[in-house]
């Protein structure tokens, strides 16, 4: 295991996430990483009102969104480099098709990049790999269900693989208050409810980190051409037989006339893990890019580039 917690120790600097609570306990980093420029700039939850990658944020958004039944995105992330280690990088594909009261979504995601030198004078080289199916069903107005599975890859000096399960209840409506009209979303997810890990006879099963999401965001237009947006979740990660944290995230989004954005957001967790991001976004018609810079705020982190493009159609 001295292997995992070397590259889990690199990792923590790159990316935070959970592994700043249990850096040798999470050999899937993959599974952290938020791939959606907007959603990481309003603090990377998973419960928003993502316009869209709904396959891994909110597939909910993917019947609240008008137009066409078919998205495709993409999402590339971009970590500075780690002196010794080399760079992280992050690559994500997302599609969904609509008919009707279903959605039926798919995506591909990789990671890796890195390596680092061992005293043996062994190079470990990590990489991850998913495959991912998830089906959404409209059950009633705005209330919106998914169930997914994920076929993972681990690699670090040998392979594992797994399957994980996600599912997802979110609702969402329009409300009249104070005189304006209100969009929003409230929801839940949980990812990542799987077998273990099993890199050998003779090593111990790694258990896979559950991800609970809980939170929303509302939307309202504050004058004319002018909307505001804001979001707030928590996120609850569990190790199964091990440890446990949680973070508060939050952001917030102004766009005028809905064609160009700009968005904030900050997380706050256990062991003063803290994260801090902005975005900037574009869309026209049935075309949308955005791009994310975050930021680690613990001794030594590191921040990320993130640029993700949608088409619906």
């Amino acid at each position: 295991m001295k292997r995992y917690s070397i590259c889990a120790t690199l990792l923590t600097l790159i990316l935070g996430t959970t592994l700043s609570v249990s850096a040798q306990n999470n050999t899937l980093p993959i599974l952290d990483i938020t791939p959606s420029a907007r959603a990481l700039a309003m603090g990377s939850h998973t419960v928003g009102l993502s316009k869209g990658m709904y396959i891994y944020t909110n597939p909910a958004s993917f019947f609240y969104n008008s137009i066409g039944n078919f998205n495709v995105s993409y999402t590339g992330q971009l970590h500075s480099s780690l002196e010794g280690a080399g760079r992280l990088q992050y690559h994500a594909l997302g599609a969904g098709y609509k008919t009707g009261r279903h959605a039926f979504l798919a995506g591909l995601r990789y990671m890796g990049g890195l390596e680092y030198n061992l005293d043996d004078g062994t190079t470990l080289s990590p990489g991850w790999f998913t495959t991912d199916l998830t089906y959404a069903a409209k059950i009633w107005h705005g209330l919106v269900t998914s169930v997914g599975a994920s076929f993972i890859r681990s690699k670090y000096d040998t392979s594992a693989m797994t399957v994980g399960c996600n599912a997802s209840l979110h609702y969402g409506d329009q409300i009249a208050w104070v005189g304006r009209s209100w969009d929003y979303t409230v929801g839940a997810s949980v990812v990542g409810v799987g077998l273990p890990l099993n890199y050998g006879d003779d090593r111990p099963k790694v258990d896979i980190p559950i991800r609970t999401d809980i939170g929303g965001e509302i939307a309202t237009d504050i004058a004319t051409d002018h909307r505001l947006s804001m979001a707030m979740a928590t996120q609850l990660y569990v190790f199964p037989t091990q440890t446990q944290s949680v973070s508060v995230s939050g952001g917030m989004e102004y766009s005028f006339r809905r064609l160009c954005f700009v968005r904030g957001g900050y997380t706050h967790g256990q062991n003063d893990y803290r994260v801090a991001s902005a975005g900037i976004g574009v869309s026209y018609r049935s075309f949308s890019i955005d791009a994310t810079y975050h930021k680690i705020l613990i001794e030594g982190g590191i921040g990320a580039l993130t640029i993700s493009i949608g088409h619906s159609f």
